[in-house]
C-alpha cells in the first residue's frame, strides 16, 4: 500500500522528525506515531503537552504552517532559519588579534522542506508541483506568513533555490525544498524613515 503519512515521508526523505507546531496535522501525526510505538510507555496526553512545549527555535527544524504569496503549503512543512553577523575585523600593528566592528546581522537564511502528496490515487501530484514551480518563477520577493518567522519579524522571502529530489518506484508524492533569504519592503522602510524626520503635522502620501 502506498505510504500517505506526511510525517513518515518527512522522516524518510529528510532523516529526522522535527518539532511540530501545536495544533497542526503534523503534531497529531507525531502523537499517533509515538502512541503506536509505545515510546517510554507515555500516554498521548503527555506526548501532546511535550510537543507543545517551547523550543529553541533558531536552527531547530519545526513543522509550521506556511503561506507563500497567498498559497498555503500542504502538510505543514519543516521550517529552519539561520543567521550570522557581518563583522569587520581590523588588525592593529603590535597587537595580537583584531578589532571587531560593524557587527550587523546578515539576512536570515530560510529552508522550507516538505512533501506534496496525492491523497486520492497513485498518480503524480502534478497540480501541486506546478504550484510550487509557479511560486518559484515569480521575479520578486514573496509575502510569507509563518509563526516561527513571525518571531523574527520576517514577512517576505526571496527564494533562491527549489529542489525536487527523485524517489525511485513511487509517483504519488514529491519531496521539495525551498531555500532563500529574508527580505523587506524597501519603499515602505524609506517612507517610515522619512516620517521620523518630518514634523508630526506633516503626512507622507502612501
Amino acid at each position: 500500500m502506498a505510504e500517505r503519512n506526511p510525517l513518515d515521508l518527512y522522516r524518510k526523505h529528510f532523516g529526522f522528525v522535527g518539532l511540530p507546531c501545536p495544533g497542526t496535522r503534523a503534531e497529531q501525526a507525531r502523537v499517533d506515531i509515538l502512541r503506536s510505538a509505545d515510546i517510554q510507555k507515555r500516554d498521548a496526553a503527555t506526548i501532546a503537552r511535550q510537543s507543545a512545549a517551547p523550543a529553541h527555535y533558531l536552527g531547530t527544524p519545526i513543522f509550521m504552517p506556511v503561506t507563500l504569496d497567498g498559497f498555503t503549503l500542504p502538510f505543514e512543512p519543516l521550517v529552519e532559519i539561520s543567521v550570522s553577523k557581518s563583522i569587520v575585523r581590523t588588525p592593529l600593528a603590535g597587537y595580537d588579534g583584531t578589532v571587531k566592528e560593524n557587527m550587523g546581522l546578515d539576512d536570515y537564511a530560510i529552508a522550507i522542506r516538505g512533501v506534496v502528496l496525492n491523497e486520492d490515487s497513485d498518480d503524480y501530484p502534478e497540480t501541486q508541483v506546478l504550484q510550487l514551480r509557479n511560486l518559484f518563477k515569480k521575479k520578486q520577493s514573496l509575502d510569507i506568513v509563518c509563526p516561527l518567522l513571525g518571531l523574527f519579524n520576517i514577512t517576505r522571502i526571496a527564494l533562491e533555490n527549489l529542489r525536487l529530489p527523485a524517489e525511485e518506484g513511487v509517483l504519488h508524492y514529491q519531496p521539495y525544498k525551498f531555500t532563500g533569504y529574508s527580505d523587506f519592503d524597501a519603499e515602505l522602510l524609506l517612507r517610515d524613515d522619512l516620517e521620523k524626520l518630518l514634523p508630526t503635522n506633516v503626512l507622507v502620501q502612501r
